[in-house]
């Protein structure tokens, strides 16, 4: 999955920094919420699948939390579903120092919902969590951007709908905070909210 750095959400992402199993893709579509600065210690969410496997047209999709370093650096994880797939898969996916890795981990079911989490820990590397349990480290520096989102690579791929719930981020303090930076979607993408920590993306 690529990464959206520190920006405006923006239509089309034809930046040269796609990264990983999306660098086949000339551009992304995001929905959700990219925390403005550099300074948070982690990012978790609760993401609930679809009722109903969605369309995937001309690509696949992914709903995820990551980190994003200042030098672009990044571990993400979340659910993803590409052509091929039998369901949706939970990943751990990272790129340190450039070099990219991707492990497919397990089955997220349809109707169900599953915490993931990245945070920055007592060791100094960045952990990916899955259901509470911890699925990797990396080095990652400290304070990093931290996102919840759900993405796309065209816009005949209909988005889950995904439900994000219970979203929060860690400050700098080490204090897990509700999420208060509004969701947003890229066209022709939509977002709802019963507020900023729960929101629907389609």
């Amino acid at each position: 999955m690529t990464k959206k750095w520190v920006s405006l959400f923006s239509v089309i992402c034809t930046v040269f920094f796609l990264f990983g199993s999306s660098s086949i893709y000339a551009e992304s579509y995001y929905a959700g919420v990219t925390k403005p600065g550099s300074q948070y210690l982690g990012m978790t969410a609760t993401i609930t699948t679809p009722s109903k496997l969605p369309k995937l047209g001309t690509s696949g999709e992914s709903a995820w939390v990551t980190n994003v370093t200042p030098s672009r650096d990044w571990i993400q994880t979340g659910i993803r579903f590409y052509s091929g797939y039998p369901g949706f898969t939970t990943y751990v996916e990272h790129t340190v120092n450039g070099a990219y890795g991707m492990q497919e981990i397990g089955t997220h079911l349809l109707s169900s919902s599953v915490k993931y989490m990245v945070q920055y820990g007592s060791d100094s590397k960045w952990h990916a969590y899955i259901g509470g349990y911890d699925k990797g480290s990396w080095s990652l520096g400290t304070n990093n951007n931290v996102q919840a989102n759900a993405e796309t690579h065209s816009t005949n791929t209909q988005m889950g709908p995904f439900q994000f719930t219970g979203v929060q981020y860690k400050n700098t303090s080490g204090v897990w905070k509700a999420n208060d930076t509004a969701p947003r979607a890229d066209s022709p993408y939509h977002v709802s909210k019963t507020d900023n920590s729960n929101y629907k993306v389609y």
